[in-house]
């Protein structure tokens, strides 16, 4: 299965369809970049904590075992709903 999203407009010749499904590809840095950038959810350091991992210094590369541990969970819960998804 792939993804959908229910709730765009499509115009066409002037005229609105306001629930036209839209299915796309989803692409897991995409969904990372919502969990760690800072202007977003910025998540790196709470689930870094969580995780056990040394905080206090960006020398541990906290944040990039971050990234590649969300992604292997991503992708791991859309492979088992049987969804596709672009890593």
């Amino acid at each position: 299965g792939v993804p959908m999203v229910s709730n765009m407009d499509f115009s066409i010749g002037g005229l609105l369809f306001t629930a036209a499904p839209f299915n796309g590809w989803y692409s897991v840095t995409e969904i990372i970049r919502n969990y760690t950038d800072e202007g977003r959810y910025n998540l790196c350091k709470p689930v870094a904590e969580k995780m056990g991992y040394d905080t206090l210094s960006n020398a541990s590369l906290y944040k990039d075992q971050v990234v590649v541990d969300l992604t292997k969970a991503i992708l791991y819960s859309f492979r088992r709903q049987g969804t596709a998804i672009v890593d």
